[in-house]
């Protein structure tokens, strides 16, 4: 893997740490729903405004019919999951809801490599491996 690419992943990985926190220290006083709406509304300003400035080439002139589908089905399952997650970090430690919701990672690798044919080397099948073992140990609590 790139540096670049390893980079992002970091981020993102820092941003989703953070944010899972922040999501249960904010469910202490504030309704699940309305969490919600404010986060969503907070990520599409910043949305609009990313795309305000970098004018990026969203491609809308090639997208065929299914893939305004699948935007939609991936719009409703990632609301689907997120919904299910403030509910489960309203009842339950953030420490034992945020590992268990984060082996969504098994399910990604094998339709990678099931459908998308990406290739799971030996060093990469080991580190899901251990990724489960670690989420499965931190879950126990």
């Amino acid at each position: 893997m790139e540096n670049e690419t390893l980079l992002l992943a970091a981020g993102a990985m820092l941003a989703f740490g953070i944010g899972g926190f922040l999501v249960k220290y904010a469910l202490r006083d504030i309704q699940p729903m309305t969490l919600y709406l404010g986060e969503m509304a907070v990520a599409l300003l910043a949305l609009l405004i990313y795309i305000s400035i970098k004018k990026p080439d969203m491609g809308f002139e090639n997208m065929a019919a299914k893939d305004y589908g699948i935007i939609l089905l991936i719009g409703l399952l990632f609301f689907i999951a997120i919904l299910f997650m403030y509910y489960a970090l309203v009842k339950g430690y953030a420490s034992t809801v945020i590992p268990l919701v984060n082996l969504n990672m098994v399910i990604v690798v094998i339709l990678a490599v099931l459908i998308l044919k990406e290739k799971l080397t030996f060093t990469s099948s080991a580190g899901v491996a251990l990724s489960v073992i670690a989420i499965y140990l931190l879950s126990r609590g």
